[in-house]
């Protein structure tokens, strides 16, 4: 098909954004594969012969999103017609300079990968119960709903029920954090 990239301002954005997704999503596919090899050590473990494991649910998670983002980069590269070899992933300068002048939805897009980032890096830390109500009231404030009044019971509400499946319906054991943290979790698992 041998359109020509760049012609207009448009297809320049266009082709700017198609290199981005591609390499968020070849990112994506490697921490899944990283996090699927690591995730056997966990395999055996189980507390009953008919309980699936502790692995279970997540890497069939990982794998579901390891199976999209393989079929998003082939949405990528039919919808770019761009071969990896003619710059979809080479940035020249004036690209790195085009990036850096990001659209609205673009600091959303990368505010949401950066809070993601964060929530998976404090969860062990701070535990489920207490950053998944701040994780849920920041993402859907960084999508634009701003109404505090609805976004705290349902950030405390939704963390709550997500808490409860997996603690009492799919024996999944979500992270308690540290010192005061784990004796929250506790608490809020004892009134259950």
């Amino acid at each position: 098909m041998g359109s020509d990239h760049g012609d207009t301002p448009g297809d320049a954005v266009s082709e700017r954004r198609d290199r981005n997704d591609a390499i968020i999503t070849l990112l994506i596919i490697a921490a899944s594969v990283v996090f699927l090899y690591y995730s056997r050590t966990l395999a055996g473990i189980r507390s009953t012969n008919a309980d699936p494991g502790t692995t279970y649910w997540p890497r069939a998670v990982l794998f579901v999103l390891l199976i999209a983002s393989v079929l998003n980069l082939i949405h990528i590269y039919r919808r770019t017609d761009v071969h990896l070899e003619s710059g979809l992933l080479q940035d020249t300068a004036s690209d790195v300079s085009a990036a850096i002048d990001l659209s609205d939805e673009d600091k959303r897009y990368v505010g949401t990968i950066v809070l993601i980032a964060v929530y998976i890096g404090l969860l062990n830390q701070i535990g489920f119960l207490v950053i998944t109500p701040i994780f849920l009231f920041a993402f859907t404030w960084l999508q634009g709903y701003r109404s505090v009044i609805k976004l705290v019971p349902f950030s405390v509400l939704t963390s709550f029920v997500i808490f409860v499946l997996f603690r009492n319906f799919m024996n999944i054991a979500l992270p308690y954090g540290v010192g005061i943290f784990r004796e929250l979790g506790l608490l809020v698992e004892g009134l259950i």
